[in-house]
């Protein structure tokens, strides 16, 4: 806890994004068919829906928040709002600064390491393809040592334990729903040895489960008592399944 009290502070910062007309029309159509099925009487979700089904729609609705290409190849992943966002925001900050990228969906993270190569940027992705050992820390090492590595892409693979000092702006691409994953997130840069203050942006759809979330007293209560004492309150979202699914 020292260490921490210690350290540069976190800048934190929100980025509300208007969805473009193939994100926004897609998630429509996602939140449409899950109101139809929020309407269902409880018994009947109880006896004979899929109790998955509601999760899957909130991970889409969250993933065509990201970008419609995710769903449909033939769109250009380059021209969703999040990654024009995005790309802007990189333009203007990896020449001085090194980032850590998060996204929970490696479909997304995928599709835009192909587009940082067409754009020569140098970087490296972990995701849970990279064998555990020699490959994960020859990633780390290149983002440490390599001035041309300027961004450090990355999902949940990895876990505690990665130490990415030299990189002092953290994007997150969507909302996350657990403040502890957050910090965890967080503290690959904002860690021992972290010598300035840590940039965290978060990329928000405006008019979508993000946005709505985001504003949830109750989620706030707990981002603000996770980023206080770096510790974690409880290791689920602090909205449960069906009230996410009445704030698609």
């Amino acid at each position: 806890a020292d260490v921490l009290h210690d350290l540069p502070g976190i800048v934190y910062a929100k980025h509300y994004i208007t969805l473009g007309a193939d994100e926004r029309r897609l998630y429509n159509n996602i939140v449409n068919q899950q109101v139809t099925e929020a309407q269902v009487p409880d018994e009947v979700l109880r006896d004979g829906l899929n109790e998955a089904e509601p999760i899957v729609t909130v991970t889409r609705s969250r993933q065509a928040a990201l970008s419609a290409a995710l769903f449909n190849p033939e769109t250009d992943f380059s021209k969703s709002a999040k990654v024009r966002d995005l790309m802007e925001f990189l333009d203007e900050t990896v020449n001085d600064h090194k980032c850590i990228i998060f996204c929970e969906y490696s479909s997304f993270l995928t599709k835009l390491s192909e587009l940082l190569k067409t754009k020569k940027i140098g970087h490296v992705y972990l995701h849970g393809g990279v064998p555990a050992g020699k490959a994960r820390r020859r990633l780390m090492n290149d983002f440490r040592n390599k001035d041309s590595c300027r961004l450090f892409l990355t999902t949940t693979a990895g876990g505690e334990g990665i130490n990415l000092q030299v990189a002092d702006v953290v994007v997150l691409c969507h909302l996350i729903w657990n403040p502890a994953m957050i910090q965890q997130v967080i503290s690959r840069a904002h860690r021992a040895g972290q010598k300035n203050s840590v940039f965290v942006l978060t990329l928000l759809a405006k008019d979508t489960v993000e946005e709505r979330v985001a504003a949830d007293a109750r989620f706030k209560a707990n981002l603000s008592n996770e980023i206080v004492d770096g510790e974690s309150l409880t290791e689920e979202p602090p909205v449960d399944m069906r009230e996410l699914r009445t704030m698609l």
